[in-house]
């Protein structure tokens, strides 16, 4: 134990001496190695104690950004090489706001500490403030306005979207922010749709232009409401119109039409599917007296059937013109070949002594274009005639509800049949008869001619031209 106490305490200046210069030159090698180093970082403010705003009525909306913070931290090396923005917490306690002499703004101290390792982290210039406006703390209720995006299927029409629950929304924010709100929409897509549906939908906020207001400083009783859709058939009718009175004397109701001369309407399809037109009452159009067309416009719903709507978008007043006319009347020249001779006497043979004959029709302007010398046709009745000149007026075949014909006679001479003569009239009207006349020389030659019958609805006879004292028949 001597040798060894001898043994360390030789020399023991210069031993202390070596262990100091050992533990410096540690230390220096150290420092050279791992520094100490100023990193900055950067984070987002956390803001706790808003109650304490809320008490006063205030809200508070952050100025110049201040709610992300930037920061400097000083340690080893080594430590800031393992330390993220992540591992650092910055918060302002509203309650300790610092107000200022303008009472509208305040500054709240930032305080930031590190997650982990804090004990060796060193804030450079730590102190941080957030920078706050304060607005009075306004509450609104708005009532919640359903609308329909889109189109809905082909042969469908949307009846009505309404807001079933919530129905009325109860809004908190900034006074800036809550004045600007004029409307509160729950908008639903409607694309394709044909059955009815509900659907939870995300509100919508909008200004008095309509633009959407950025919602985010603002506190809602609910985020959605739920929304129905009622969607219908539809079917295209057209309108029917009737009118009532009698037009001055000379004129008559030509047509009526309208502008649209059809409507869309919706319903259920049990209900749509007997509609086959919608009736305008002929109360709604009187043509009493009227001397010229009428124009008038009809509100037409309060003619739709119960439980029937236009669709959206369709105009629900016509407008309605009774076109009235007067009569006109026109002047033919008519071949009396045109009409049939009927009942022609039993051995006697006929002749015609004119080739045309004045027809004058009377009737509206547009049936007056549908008739021509060549379409006004006829009979000439013979029956009971005997030997002799006759004036027998002609039986037009003409419509009487649509055309007045004014009297016309043909004079017609009937003579007994020589010797030689062959042929009889058609006296009996029987259809298919192949009768022919054979006439012989002079002023009353008959020309002979056989054609095939043909029937006519209002009697058969015998078809004759006369001219230059010359007959033709055919037998109908």
């Amino acid at each position: 134990m001597k040798k060894t106490w001898n043994f360390l305490m030789k020399n023991l200046p210069y031993k202390i001496l070596a262990v100091v210069m050992a533990i410096a030159l540690w230390l220096v090698v150290y420092n050279i190695d791992d520094p100490n180093k100023v990193k900055p970082y950067t984070t987002a403010v956390s803001i706790t104690g808003t109650e304490a705003l809320e008490d006063m009525g205030k809200c508070y909306v952050v100025l110049d950004g201040s709610d992300t913070v930037t920061f400097s931290v000083s340690a080893k090396r080594s430590y800031l090489t393992n330390i993220s923005e992540s591992d650092f917490e910055a918060v302002a306690d509203m309650s300790e706001m610092q107000i200022q002499e303008n009472g509208t703004e305040a500054l709240v101290p930032i305080r930031i500490t590190a997650k982990r390792n804090a004990s060796n982290l060193k804030f450079v210039n730590p102190t941080k403030y957030l920078h706050v406006a304060l607005e009075n703390l306004q509450t609104e209720k708005y009532i919640v306005q359903a609308k329909a995006d889109g189109q809905v299927a082909e042969g469908f029409a949307l009846k009505g979207v309404t807001v079933q629950n919530p129905s009325v929304i109860k809004v908190e924010g900034p006074e800036s922010v809550v004045s600007q709100i004029d409307s509160v929409v729950a908008a639903i897509d409607v694309s394709g749709m044909s059955v009815n549906y509900t659907d939870n939908v995300r509100l919508q906020y909008y200004d008095a232009e309509g633009n959407r207001i950025d919602t985010t400083r603002l506190k809602f009783s609910a985020d959605k409401v739920t929304v129905a859709v009622e969607i219908q058939a539809t079917k295209t009718v057209p309108l029917k119109f009737e009118t009532t009175g009698i037009p001055a004397e000379g004129y008559d109701v030509e047509s009526i039409t309208s502008t649209p001369e059809n409507v869309t309407i919706q319903g259920e399809s049990s209900v749509l599917t007997g509609i086959t037109s919608i009736d305008i009452p002929s109360s709604e159009l009187n043509v009493q007296g009227a001397t010229g067309s009428i124009t008038t416009n009809i509100d037409i719903t309060e003619f739709l059937p119960q439980g029937i709507t236009l669709v959206k978008g369709a105009e629900s007043t016509v407008e309605v013109t009774v076109h009235i006319e007067s009569d006109t009347t026109e002047s033919y020249v008519v071949k009396t070949s045109n009409f049939n001779l009927k009942n022609v006497p039993d051995g006697y043979k006929v002749s015609v002594t004119q080739e045309t004959v004045t027809v004058r029709v009377t009737g509206k302007a547009a049936d007056l274009k549908n008739v021509s010398a060549e379409s006004i046709t006829g009979n000439i009745d013979l029956s009971g005639l005997g030997e002799g000149s006759h004036n027998i007026p002609i039986q037009f075949a003409m419509d009487t509800e649509l055309y007045q014909v004014s009297n016309v006679s043909v004079t017609v001479v009937v003579e007994k049949k020589t010797t030689g003569e062959t042929g009889t009239g058609n006296q009996n009207n029987t259809p298919n008869d192949n009768n022919q006349e054979t006439g012989g020389s002079g002023d009353n030659n008959l020309n002979t001619d056989t054609e095939q019958n043909e029937t006519n609805s209002d009697a058969t006879g015998a078809n004759v031209t006369a001219g230059a004292g010359s007959i033709h028949t055919r037998n109908q």
